[in-house]
This record gives structure tokens, sequence and C-alpha cells, in this order.
């Protein structure tokens, strides 16, 4: 089993997903989080070579890894990547290294060693996949989901905060529908102004009086 992962991504929920999937996978393991603009990689391998007493197996999950990109940015930390270098080329069996980033740069020579020995995780499930899994035993249809993206402007944090406000509004029937998000799902004032002027251009006047109204 391959002990070393890269997820790439820069949608916060679409990375928690795939992180605690993975915790999910080891549910024994104590779980470490280190922030790379702040602790050294240098930290994190020894954290990942410590001899473990809380659990059989430790997983690390070190963000912010930017020196796998292009990025700049501004930090007192410097790391020394040959420890990195030599980690790749000895992992530890027993604890799991998750490096998370925004974007990487597959030109440099530690992304390059890296991805000879890590899992890259570039594409993740698609989001609906995660909206399906957060529904439960509820019913809502595919166009119903839409609208609810469509809403929300496609921002994936406040779909999943709307819809857990739609099943306690619909706890009862347990169906979710359009209606329901009309009555329920707030628009902000960027949501609406968005809809206005595309109620404009399609002269849309009954829409656009309502969208005004609000």
């Amino acid at each position: 089993m391959n002990n070393i992962f890269l997820i790439v991504s820069n949608d916060k929920i679409v990375l928690d997903d795939k992180i605690n999937s993975l915790i999910k996978k080891n549910q024994d393991s104590e779980v470490v989080y280190y922030n790379l603009t702040n602790t050294t990689i240098s930290r994190v391998i020894e954290d990942l070579d410590t001899i473990n007493f809380l659990s059989n197996k430790k997983i690390i999950v070190a963000t912010n890894a930017y020196f796998l990109s292009s990025e700049k940015i501004k930090s007192d930390v410097e790391h020394n990547l040959d420890d990195l270098e030599k980690y790749l080329d000895n992992p530890n069996p027993d604890n799991i290294l998750i490096l998370v980033n925004d974007t990487v740069d597959k030109r440099k020579k530690i992304t390059s060693s890296l991805l000879k020995k890590a899992t890259l995780i570039e594409e993740i499930k698609d989001f609906d996949s995660i909206i399906k899994s957060r529904i439960d035993d509820y019913k809502i249809s595919n166009s119903t989901i839409n609208k609810l993206k469509e809403f929300c402007m496609n921002d994936h944090e406040r779909i999943l905060n709307e819809l857990e406000k739609l099943k306690i509004y619909k706890i009862d029937t347990k169906e979710i529908n359009e209606d329901d998000i009309n009555e329920v799902v707030i628009q902000t004032l960027d949501d609406n102004i968005f809809h206005f002027v595309d109620c404009i251009l399609s002269k849309d006047k009954k829409k656009a009086f309502k969208l005004y109204n609000n």
C-alpha cells in the first residue's frame, strides 16, 4: 500500500472530503496536521520517523506545500527539501504522509521526485457526488440540485450548508424540490444583482421586478 499521497485542489470542501476518506480507511490511526507556511518539512519528516505510542499508525496531513509549485509565498520558514528527498527513498511503512497544495509545478525537481513515489490525486470525485453523499435518505432530483447550485453561485461550502437547512425544513416528508429552495435558500445581494441583469437582458420584466423588490 502506498503511504504517500499528494492532493492538488483549491476547493476546501473537496479537499476535506478526500482527506477524510483516506482517514476513514485507517480509522485506528493518530491524525496530525501541519501547515507548511509555519512548520518546516524537516519537522514533518521527524514526526513521520518517530515511534508511535498512541496507535500503530499515524497520518500526517501537511497543507500549503507551496515548494511543490511556482507560488511565491511570504514565509519565514526555510525548507530543507533534501530531507524530503531522503524520506521519499525510505518512507516509514507505519505512517502515512498526505501533502496538500493548490497547484504543483511538475517541472520542479522535488515535485518530479515526489510524483514518482506518491499517489497523485488531482481530479477528485465531482461535487455532485459529494452532494448526493450528504443527502442521506432524502429524495432530491438532479434539476433541484442544479437549482441549489445556481442559487448558491456554485459556492461549495454554501451549497452544503443550505442543504442541511433544507433537510431540516423537509424532515417530515424527506423530499426536497425546487419550491423548497425558493422558500428556504436566501440569495445574497450579489446573487440577486447577477440574476437581475440576466432578467433585464432576457426582458423577463416580472422576474426582474421581483428581484428588484428583494
